[in-house]
């Protein structure tokens, strides 16, 4: 299948889809890797390889759905973000035969939840954490200075290109690989990595159906990717199970060495289970107090004691960090 945008960056620009490579909106709508084929032998040897391939989202507007509604009113929350290097924008936004199209950079290296399905089962190293960390928080901090919030932050929503560059999705460009979906729904005991942002929602949205959702909520959803990234995933039978984790997080001031295997810590209702049912690796390292510092200011149980994302990238670990995004990406590719 072929899609034309008559007004394109280079006049008529036409998209050929190729393959699914993830969905959105819980599943309901297929997200593709497509072509973008020029008019013009120019064009392409104006263009960097990689960027011929795209992204792509599409939905038939006839007759009017949910899930065309929701695409519509995400493009339309993109077009009022500026550019940013550490924001996944879209590229373009048309109609086409009945179908509303998106397109946006399609980042071959996968997502943060792939690369530590793949590559880090136990949890990254505290500096590529933090280095995947400030790198999102320089997108959230844009956000947030244009008035908007988020919603969505985790590690499946968090991608790395070979540039490299890590962003942010931000609301239309917003999907769930299939990998990280498959990995998801393996652990079938467990709450649905795919769907975190919703089951691991700070605790002033999740218990009242009417508050408000703010920024320091979004930087509560840092604190809990920021999880995610050092134990290699975050796996629990229900919410119990991570509001337990985040109390002792919260009494002791430290995050944990480790969280044993499935039934070690029946006694507490806690299960956790990673792709190896092992979570954490039984000798590793402890974390540095500033790292520590830094995810237990994030999930602060008071809203009103969350620091801004601004603030959090003035943090001693980012003051102190000398890993950056091409080393981290030459650790990945390698």
């Amino acid at each position: 299948m072929v899609l034309l945008d008559p007004s394109g960056v280079h006049g008529k620009e036409q998209f050929r889809i190729m393959y699914p490579i993830g969905t959105a909106f819980h599943g309901s709508l297929q997200v593709y890797k497509a072509a973008y084929i020029a008019d013009r032998c120019e064009i392409y040897a104006a263009m960097a390889v990689r960027d011929i391939f795209v992204a792509v989202k599409y939905v038939s507007v006839n007759p009017e759905t949910e899930v065309s509604t929701n695409l519509r009113v995400r493009i339309e929350k993109n077009g009022l973000i500026p550019d940013h290097p550490n924001i996944m924008g879209t590229r373009n936004a048309f109609f086409y035969r009945g179908n509303m199209c998106v397109v946006f950079p399609f980042m071959e290296l996968g997502s943060m939840r792939s690369i530590v399905t793949n590559l880090f089962p136990d949890g990254m190293l505290e500096g590529c954490t933090l280095t995947v960390l400030r790198e999102i928080l320089r997108g959230l901090s844009f956000i947030h200075a244009n008035g908007h919030v988020h919603k969505e932050i985790s590690a499946g929503h968090v991608f790395l290109n070979a540039k490299p560059q890590i962003k942010l999705a931000f609301s239309a460009t917003v999907f769930d690989l299939n990998e990280d979906e498959d990995q998801s729904s393996s652990s079938s005991s467990c709450l649905p990595a795919a769907s975190i942002c919703e089951w691991a929602a700070a605790p002033e949205i999740q218990e009242s159906d009417n508050s408000e959702y703010t920024q320091k909520a979004d930087i509560w959803l840092v604190g809990i990717t920021a999880l995610e990234l050092a134990y290699g995933g975050l796996r629990v039978m229900n919410r119990e199970a991570l509001e337990n984790i985040v109390a002792k997080i919260n009494l002791k001031k430290k995050l944990p060495k480790k969280i044993k295997k499935e039934g070690d810590l029946r006694g507490d209702k806690i299960r956790c289970l990673s792709p190896t049912a092992v979570q954490f690796m039984k000798n590793r390292p402890m974390f540095s107090k500033d790292f520590e510092n830094l995810v237990v200011k994030c999930l602060n149980l008071d809203p009103t004691k969350r620091p801004t994302a601004e603030e959090l990238l003035q943090h001693e670990s980012f003051a102190t960090l000398t890993m950056n995004v091409p080393f981290f990406a030459a650790l990945v590719r390698d």
